[in-house]
């Protein structure tokens, strides 16, 4: 995924001297997905799932890759294809067979990209892995761009509204929430992004203002930012947050 991941633990029912060991053990976790979803590294599954696209060859996969293949086939579809992680907008080319826990492309010409949700997988997994060792207040986040919470920030009330972080400029409070944060900023002498318009394949410009919201899940916050990013008249369901940022973020990211 080609970025950092930090983990800072703020209350755990286990001994305070184990706590550094939780935190390598899910941060761990980060390289597992990393490992999981490259497509750069030969072997990696979803290397493999591109590399015998159009064929009838099927790649063995995990439970927790089925489950996000799942959940980007319900994304997709929420967001309109505005978010989708197949280079070629054609989700449909998509065959996961939950049976014999593989997956294939159908189609030649087309490939997985988890740009836009392999941080927020990421997230989710090692937040689930905390809480399951005790962990009772938490921060973690994926290259700054995706940050979940678990409880309230250390010294705070139990009730207290959660940990406060920064959005594009905007002051946030997240207890038990995921938000993500996309801006077309990276990109090229042309003005154009990192992001890629599912529906035309071309790039989005840097013009476009960034997206910040706050979801349950940060797979969700992940795709959703991407999406409203792509396509900024989209409307978000229910328990989607949508945040106003400053417009700032994408001029100063177009300037750097």
């Amino acid at each position: 995924m080609r970025t950092r991941f930090e983990v800072v633990i703020g209350a755990c029912d286990a001994p305070r001297a184990d706590w550094d060991a939780i935190a390598e053990e899910t941060l761990d976790l980060a390289e597992d997905w990393h490992a999981r979803l490259t497509r750069f590294e030969p072997g990696s599954p979803v290397w493999l799932i591109n590399e015998r696209a159009g064929s009838d060859a099927a790649t063995p996969v995990d439970g927790l890759m089925i489950e996000l293949l799942s959940s980007c086939a319900r994304l997709v579809h929420a967001t309109g294809g505005a978010f989708d992680p197949t280079r070629a907008g054609a989700m449909d080319a998509l065959e996961v067979d939950a049976d014999a826990m593989t997956a294939r492309l159908k189609r030649p010409g087309v490939s997985l990209d988890f740009g836009a949700a392999g941080k927020g997988a990421a997230l989710d997994d090692m937040a689930r892995t905390l809480r399951s060792l005790g962990v009772t207040s938490a921060l973690l986040h994926g290259g700054t761009s995706g940050v979940i919470a678990i409880g309230s920030a250390p010294g705070e009330p139990e009730d207290a509204d959660g940990w406060g972080v920064c959005a594009g400029g905007r002051a946030v409070r997240l207890r038990d929430e995921a938000l993500g944060v996309s801006a077309p900023a990276a990109g090229d002498a042309a003005g154009t992004s990192h992001l890629i318009d599912p529906a035309t394949g071309k790039r989005v410009s840097r013009a476009a203002p960034p997206a910040a919201l706050i979801c349950e899940r940060a797979l969700d916050a992940d795709a959703w930012s991407t999406a409203l990013a792509v396509d900024p008249g989209l409307l978000v369901p229910a328990g989607v947050c949508q945040i106003e940022i400053e417009q700032s973020l994408s001029q100063a990211a177009r300037e750097a």
